[in-house]
């Protein structure tokens, strides 16, 4: 019985050992695993952020093309106006040459 106490309190103590060896391994992943999670909702914030300004640069990007395709046919109209004119314009000098002849 002498030797059943003796050897009781080792087996115990090696227990305790596994137990704050496992205790520490927890809390180290525990640590990692709070870790990971501040570095996922900062990269969903991050996210969220980029996904706005993509869809405002989109937006954008929409608005000047429709703006510069208005302004083309405008000055498509201007220029299609100035040929009118000048054909005008060169049809009278060629009456008026004409009919110094």
């Amino acid at each position: 019985m002498a030797e059943e106490d003796l050897y009781g309190d080792l087996d115990t103590s090696v227990d305790a050992l596994k137990i704050k060896g496992l205790e520490a391994e927890l809390s180290t992943s525990e640590s990692l695993r709070r870790g990971l999670e501040e570095r996922l909702a900062s990269a969903l914030r991050k996210e969220k952020v980029l996904r706005a300004e993509n869809e405002q640069l989109a937006k954008n990007i929409s608005c000047l093309f429709n703006t510069a395709k208005a302004e083309i046919a405008r000055k498509e109209t201007w220029i299609e106006r100035l040929r009118q004119e000048l054909q005008v314009a060169e049809g009278k000098l060629k009456q008026k040459d004409g009919a110094r002849r």
